[in-house]
């Protein structure tokens, strides 16, 4: 007897694309009640932090498919994410800039720990050798971009006390647009701008 698995493989991408969406409706009434134009910028850098990753658990869905759909741990992985892009958000919301910074960077270690599991201790069920090069490929970029954008926030969190607000919130704002780049560059995530 075969079991049919579609239900249960695309329940995780209908709970991310549920949460990301139940984060995101949720802040964007906090637009209101920041008057801060310095606090309004790191609150913006903070939604496109969550549509990027949200982006970017679609692009792994598209590339690794069932590989890593129907993955438990992919699961655990995908909530423990949620889980701290809505710190960031909420720290984003209270002008937390640095507390939210040392949630990205713990958010961006886990993701490198995702991506070193699948590419290392991961096995692929799927034979085809050019589809395992694909996927390994996309793993070797996306370590390689969360290496090299954890160690700049890294940094911001180390030494972003001694900052002033404005300062921090553009660089804070500049490595997140450099890691989005980055990430499109690499084309882990396909989409054209036009």
């Amino acid at each position: 007897m075969t079991h049919k698995i579609e239900n249960q493989v695309s329940f995780a991408s209908i709970l991310f694309d549920t949460l990301f969406g139940l984060i995101i409706y949720f802040n964007i009434d906090s637009f209101l009640e920041i008057k801060d134009p310095v606090q309004m910028v790191f609150y913006i850098a903070s939604l496109v932090l969550t549509v990027h990753w949200w982006m970017l658990l679609k692009s792994a869905a598209d590339i690794y498919d069932n590989e890593v759909s129907n993955s438990a741990i992919n699961i655990v992985f995908g909530i423990v994410e949620i889980v701290l892009i809505e710190h960031i958000a909420l720290m984003a919301k209270n002008a937390e800039y640095l507390n939210a910074t040392i949630i990205l960077v713990i958010l961006l270690a886990v993701d490198l720990v995702w991506c070193l599991a699948w590419r290392f201790l991961g096995k692929w069920s799927v034979r085809d050798g050019k589809k395992i090069k694909i996927m390994e490929k996309e793993l070797n970029y996306s370590i390689y971009i969360d290496v090299l954008v954890l160690s700049l926030f890294g940094a911001l969190a180390i030494f972003g006390p001694y900052f002033s607000p404005a300062w921090f919130v553009g660089l804070f704002s500049g490595f997140l647009l450099f890691g989005i780049f980055l990430a499109y560059r690499y084309k882990v995530i396909d989409l054209k701008f036009f």
